[in-house]
């Protein structure tokens, strides 16, 4: 599982702005993140608008205890999720209770987050494919495709059902992280 912390971003290049969806996959702990927030610098370096949203994780002596969304135009972080303890009423998925209100956030900021020449969104996963939850309205912003670009990390196992309602163009697939 590694040391407990983030992983670095890989060397891949910054997706081109042909209006396409760029996936970029890959096991927990493999850097989807990290790339996304590298990708997000260089778009900015060469002078583009990004926008969008990347969960960033909360580490606490060596494990994940919490997760964490950055809006990409403005720096803004949001409290996302936290370890599911006993009475917790938010929506839960497996070990994590997500917060209502950062949901709507979330949400309410991918759905205004085009026209951009970048939009990043990190994650579309089992809250947003399989429940109707979540970020799932950013779907519809990325089928509106206003965008010059957009990068949207999705878990290995729901690759094809991210691929039935959206039209991928580029996937990128990250390797297992370093023990």
């Amino acid at each position: 599982m590694g040391d407990g912390g983030p992983v670095s971003a890989p060397p891949t290049p910054l997706p081109g702005l042909d209006g396409g969806i760029t996936v970029v996959t890959g096991p927990r702990g493999s850097g989807k993140s990290s790339l996304c927030l590298r990708w997000a610098e260089e778009a900015r370096s060469a002078g583009l608008a990004v926008a969008g949203l990347v969960t960033i994780g909360v580490w606490a002596g060596g494990e994940k205890t919490g997760l964490q969304a950055l809006d990409l135009r403005t720096g803004i972080r949001r409290g996302l999720a936290h370890i599911a303890a006993g009475g917790d009423v938010d929506t839960t998925l497996g070990r994590w209770v997500f917060d209502h209100d950062a949901l709507r956030w979330g949400a309410g900021l991918l759905h205004a987050a085009c026209p951009t020449d970048l939009l990043i969104v990190d994650e579309l996963g089992p809250l947003e494919l399989c429940h109707a939850s979540g970020w799932h309205g950013a779907l519809e912003v990325l089928q509106a495709g206003a965008y010059g670009a957009a990068a949207v990390t999705v878990r290995p196992s729901l690759l094809e059902r991210f691929g039935d309602v959206a039209a991928v163009r580029h996937v990128v697939i990250l390797g297992c992280r370093e023990p």
